[in-house]
């Protein structure tokens, strides 16, 4: 598999990714909304629920707009799982609170939070992707195709650009060798 070929397949599941990340955050907050609004449910549990949907959406606001430039990396990894880990923690703190306190939840709530779950997972990798992807877009080694054994056009573009770059190095070479022999030259 040639990397148009990747960057083609690891974009669309971004895209998908980032597309059911939204929906669901859409999701999260049209529900906690639509039961404050009708004050019926738990109040805290809905402002909780509008709050994790807003890291859910830094999440994935980071990922999209900071990994493609592939700087950081590491810092805004580590705010990315700092993130989730505060989003998960707290939907395992909101569970053992709700069986202690006795509340008796509607089936909502629970769809409600297993999507938030599953969204925050997503974003991670999400972020995963997007830094394959980030590392293809920079990528300046070769990989030919094992199957094939035929360079791509990617392929001989890259070996294209190597040539050129050792081609260059090679006459920068010459000229300073050039330039000392020069100046042997004019000592003497």
């Amino acid at each position: 598999m040639d990397s148009k070929q990747k960057k083609l397949i690891l974009s669309s599941i971004y895209k998908a990714f980032a597309f059911f990340i939204v929906v669901s955050i859409c999701w999260i907050v049209y529900y906690a909304c639509n039961l404050l609004v009708k004050q019926e449910g738990i109040l805290w549990l809905n402002i909780i629920l509008i709050g994790l949907a807003f890291f859910l959406f830094l999440n994935l606001l980071i990922s999209l707009v900071k990994f493609r430039k592939f700087k950081n990396i590491y810092k805004l990894s580590k705010y990315l799982f700092y993130i989730s880990f505060l989003i998960i923690s707290s939907i395992i703190a909101g569970i053992f609170a709700l069986y202690y306190l006795k509340y008796e939840l509607d089936m909502g709530y629970y769809l409600t939070a297993g999507v938030l779950c599953f969204a925050d997972i997503l974003s991670i990798i999400m972020a995963y992707v997007s830094v394959n992807l980030a590392r293809i877009f920079k990528n300046t080694s070769v990989v030919i195709d094992d199957i094939s054994e035929i360079p791509t056009y990617d392929d001989e573009l890259q070996l294209k650009k190597q040539l050129d770059e050792l081609n260059r190095k090679l006459e920068i070479k010459k000229v300073a060798e050039q330039i000392e022999a020069m100046k042997k030259e004019l000592n003497n």
